[in-house]
């Protein structure tokens, strides 16, 4: 029920997150839906420092280059933000 304007959709074009320099050894961390995983992949492909990508399903997701953590949780819908907020507390790591 957001605005339009904060929307965004897996066709949009994501030009604001390609402003992350490569080149600055940084790690990237991923805390999504598995539908956009690939995304992630593709606009970080060019990160030198470490990708990690959170999950929650049965399966590990295809990430090429990414290191994968499973986020254990009973929650189904919306998942993410608890694990966000399990990482922000320093309860999870990379």
């Amino acid at each position: 029920s957001a605005d339009k304007y904060k929307r965004r959709r897996k066709i949009d074009r994501y030009d604001d997150l390609c402003m992350m320099p490569a080149d600055n050894g940084q790690p990237v961390v991923f805390f999504g839906g598995k539908d956009y995983v690939s995304l992630f992949c593709s606009l970080t492909e060019r990160i030198n420092g470490q990708r990690h990508v959170y999950y929650n399903s049965a399966n590990a997701p295809d990430a090429p280059g990414c290191l994968l953590t499973r986020f254990n949780t009973t929650t189904r819908t919306n998942w993410h933000y608890e694990c966000a907020k399990a990482f922000i507390e320093g309860e999870i790591g990379i």
